[in-house]
């Protein structure tokens, strides 16, 4: 497999970026998080929008990451990608998916297609190949839209009204959680 590079802000940058992301002004909990995220730009960006969104504490935020941090190592940490960005992957996850169950399942599918500017169009045309509930979900133009939301919300993908991104090493987690049917599924609709 391909081997991705990996970004890091020197501590400092990591500091301000929490900051200015969440609005929050408490420097010692920032550097204290950008710590045990490593300082990884893809790390810190879930984590601010997730403190952002939820209106948690860093503390509250560490303390959740580290739970997850645990059932994650206690499952098998892949090698692949760095922990914390797997850790963090899990927290937004779970989050989108519960303000729209679908936000997995679009997740699951980006991660077989190229990670920059995927048409909307392409997604949203061959549906009769997708997945329940995702096929359903893509057929309802506010439901779709919802979806995507939900994972630009914890910033999961980028989008604009024409295409949608995702980040190389959110694909890279999001395969590794998939089991041999179900990446078989998302690769037969991408088709």
């Amino acid at each position: 497999s391909e081997v991705i590079p990996v970004d890091v802000f020197i501590r400092d940058e990591s500091v301000q970026f929490l900051l200015k992301r969440t609005g929050r002004d408490d420097t010692d909990s920032a550097a204290s998080l950008a710590k045990e995220l490593g300082d990884l730009p893809l790390a810190l960006e879930q984590a601010g929008a997730y403190i952002e969104q939820t209106a948690i504490s860093f503390a509250d935020y560490l303390n959740l990451f580290e739970k997850e941090r645990t059932k994650l190592l206690e499952k098998g940490k892949p090698t692949t990608y760095p922990e914390t960005v797997a850790t963090t992957w899990e927290v937004s996850i779970k989050a989108a998916r519960e303000m729209v169950p679908e936000a997995m399942d679009l997740l699951n599918l980006m991660a077989f297609m190229a990670p920059e500017n995927v048409p909307r169009s392409k997604l949203f045309q061959r549906t009769d190949r997708m997945p329940e509930p995702l096929r359903s979900a893509l057929k309802d133009p506010m439901k779709s839209n919802d979806t995507v939301a939900a994972l630009r919300r914890f910033s999961m993908i980028n989008a604009s009204d024409d295409a949608i991104s995702v980040h190389r090493l959110v694909q890279e987690v999001t395969l590794v959680s998939l089991n041999q049917g179900e990446r078989y599924s998302y690769l037969a609709a991408t088709r």
